[in-house]
């Protein structure tokens, strides 16, 4: 019988991005089932007592974060997929897509038609300086206004550094500068929700003076805000995936593909932050909040109609005029966007999602969704679940 092989896994359970990548490596091992896995419950920075006491098994997969946890790790006598990067002379071999995900968050906020776009980081490493730099490129390129604001640049770089209050006043002081509807593209969720609770104590309104997107997708977090946030979904559990993929290439010493591998970003899951065209008419805006807060609800044009106190065949003309939609396709893109939530997100059954998103029946919710994204719930539902439980 075929031995299995012992894999150490060098990466913290501690933060979302972590955890998205050990279940895309679940996944892979799952679907082979010839790995015996080992891995602590554990954060970035310390380094693992078991590469002190010396690891003989056949391969690691590593986030790497300083020259200590470097040194230990050279002294393992087995091959290692690295997938953060500490030491020069070692490339992370399996990451998200930057270019793709920095023009990604761009063409979310063209597409709403917000041509004032923001950049803001906290922290220095290089990631951060490489999706600046990209976002510099294509904004200039594409001659958008843009506001940089790249904090505790001049200290020392680590992955992950420590916030503290005196930080707050800068970001405070440069988000009073950005002017009305200025799209900010934010380099993770967790940086993410401090420009939210800043707009929020500044009085600022989140999306309609200021929108707001993140990185990384940390459903829990977005979701926990408030507004919620959007936020780039950069596959990283398909990172974690192609992670393993390459260390069985290792092992069985076969040909290595073209390092390091690029995992394209999925898609931008829009949640309150950003879900806001830029538009001038209040009747509009005041329609678009109402539908936002009620189309799950059944509600029809009319009942729009009248909360705005415009008559059915003005609201449709003045939509028309400024989103190019009709008000019940925005009333039926809202409850779809919710219904893709659900199906990705949770195990309800499709009576109980169709019901959640104001449709009477599971077929009239199936034909609705097939022919608006061109897949039917179940498909979509297995796609998009397939690093799931």
């Amino acid at each position: 019988m075929k031995r299995k092989k012992n894999i150490l896994l060098l990466i913290e359970s501690s933060s979302a991005y972590g955890r998205m990548l050990l279940k895309g490596i679940s996944q892979y091992v799952r679907e082979r089932d010839q790995w015996t896995l080992h891995i602590e419950d554990r954060g970035l920075l310390p380094v693992p007592a078991v590469l002190f006491h010396g690891w003989n098994g056949d391969g690691i997969i590593s986030r790497t974060p300083n020259q200590q946890f470097q040194n230990a790790l050279n002294k393992c006598q087995c091959p290692v997929v690295e997938l953060l990067k500490a030491d020069p002379l070692v490339d992370m071999e399996v990451r998200p897509d930057e270019d793709m995900t920095t023009r990604m968050c761009i063409d979310h906020y063209l597409e709403r038609r917000i041509t004032s776009i923001a950049f803001y980081a906290f922290g220095n490493s290089w990631w951060i300086q490489r999706r600046h730099d990209l976002f510099l490129e294509i904004t200039q390129r594409l001659g958008i206004k843009t506001y940089r604001f790249m904090d505790a640049s001049s200290r020392k770089a680590t992955p992950k550094p420590e916030w503290e209050e005196k930080y707050e006043k800068p970001l405070k002081d440069w988000l009073k500068t950005l002017p009305y509807r200025t799209g900010i593209i934010v380099v993770n969720d967790a940086q993410a929700v401090r420009v939210l609770n800043a707009c929020r104590l500044l009085g600022i309104n989140i999306p309609e003076q200021l929108a707001v997107v993140g990185a990384d997708n940390d459903d829990n977090l977005c979701n926990l805000t408030t507004p919620t946030l959007s936020s780039i979904d950069r596959n990283v559990e398909m990172v974690g995936y192609k992670a393993a993929e390459l260390l069985d290439i290792k092992i069985a010493r076969k040909k290595m593909p073209p390092i390091p591998i690029l995992v394209p970003p999925k898609r931008i899951v829009v949640r309150r932050s950003t879900d806001i065209m830029a538009i001038d008419d209040p009747d509009i805006i005041a329609a678009i909040h109402y539908i936002s807060e009620f189309a799950t609800q059944e509600i029809t044009v009319d009942e729009v109609a009248k909360h705005v106190n415009l008559s059915h065949s003005t609201l449709c003309r003045l939509f028309q005029k400024e989103l190019k939609r009709s008000p019940k396709e925005e009333i039926i893109r809202v409850r779809l966007n919710h219904a893709m939530f659900l199906l990705a997100q949770s195990h309800l059954s499709l009576r109980a999602i169709a019901k959640q998103c104001g449709y009477k029946t599971v077929e009239h919710f199936s034909a609705i969704f097939k022919s608006n994204t061109g897949e039917t719930p179940i498909s979509y539902r297995t796609i998009h679940q397939k690093f799931g439980s």
